[in-house]
């Protein structure tokens, strides 16, 4: 059962920098976009001296972030991973005009396999790999482990890794930092999560190697975090966020 029948869809767009983003026609696509458009979702105010030339969007859905990111730092290669067919296309269509942004219609996770995209709620407009309800609608995705795109794609090293993944976060960076990704380290993490338990569990385990900071988010039930790498904290402005002790 599609997810979103292309002949029920419509779409309408959010001018960013002179640029538009097409988005589903629903309150919650649009306030997402906007929230990353208007800096709340990815704050920079942090950045520095840090020069990012590697980003990383797990979970890119129409490219906003993308888009936002190219805005602040034109010279990055931006990698995208969207699994949604629907959001894929629109991925495509809203980047198509900038060379540093390339896209995968595959979620990141950490096995290789088809495996189920789910739309949980109404509310939510956004397919989880992680679901405890086999019968909600569904449709088939790829799936990559996170460590293997990282070397097919052959980054020496990863400035912002971005992950939006509707529940898979804990999977992926297990993948990532579980098997030591030699020469790739990643010096900021943004993470979108949905649990407590998730949250700080993920905290937990980035705790040896990165501080945790606090993230506003707009929508109930829903935490964000940033983890800045350690050793980089001299050359970043960290002092403008909310350190999480």
């Amino acid at each position: 059962m599609p997810l979103r029948p292309k002949s029920q869809t419509q779409y309408e767009d959010y001018t960013y920098a002179g640029r538009k983003i097409r988005h589903p026609n629903h309150s919650f696509h649009r306030m997402a976009v906007e929230d990353v458009c208007l800096g709340f979702a990815y704050p920079l105010n942090w950045i520095g001296n840090l020069l990012p030339t590697t980003i990383f969007d797990i979970g890119a859905g129409v490219g906003a972030a993308a888009i936002y990111f190219h805005h602040y730092f034109p010279e990055a290669h931006i990698y995208c991973f969207e699994p949604d067919p629907d959001l894929y296309e629109l991925l495509k269509k809203n980047t198509s005009f900038i060379p540093k942004i390339s896209t995968f219609p595959i979620a990141l996770y950490h096995e290789n396999a088809s495996l189920p995209l789910y739309q949980p709620s109404a509310m939510s407009h956004f397919g989880t790999l992680v679901s405890d309800d086999s019968s909600l609608p569904s449709r088939n995705v790829s799936t990559r482990k996170a460590r293997e795109m990282f070397h097919e794609i052959g980054v020496d090293q990863v400035s912002i890794l971005k992950i939006a993944a509707e529940g898979a976060e804990s999977g992926i960076l297990l993948d990532l930092f579980t098997h030591k990704i030699p020469g790739v380290p990643i010096a900021a993490i943004f993470v979108e999560h949905f649990s407590v338990e998730t949250k700080n569990a993920i905290t937990q385990f980035l705790d040896n190697d990165y501080s945790c900071f606090k993230l506003s988010h707009s929508v109930p039930g829903r935490f964000r975090r940033l983890y800045l790498l350690k050793e980089l904290l001299p050359l970043l402005d960290s002092h403008r966020l909310e350190r999480v002790r």
